[in-house]
């Protein structure tokens, strides 16, 4: 019998968290000069300085 992997909870698994990565650049872009806009709600076209103030999925151009 083969090895089933079960999707059906949606929880990935605690090792594919790059946490030292996301605290790294958590930290870069909490204590830089944009740190407390980052935090503040803005516009809803995105952070403006992403490309196009879309944030991610449109500067991926999705």
């Amino acid at each position: 019998m083969s090895e089933v992997i079960n999707f059906t909870r949606g929880v990935p698994a605690d090792e594919s968290f790059p946490l030292d990565q996301l605290a790294e650049c958590a930290s870069a872009v909490l204590t830089g000069p944009l740190g407390v806009q980052v935090m503040q709600y803005g516009k809803s076209t995105g952070f403006p300085p992403t490309p196009r103030g879309g944030g991610r999925a449109t500067w991926r151009g999705c």
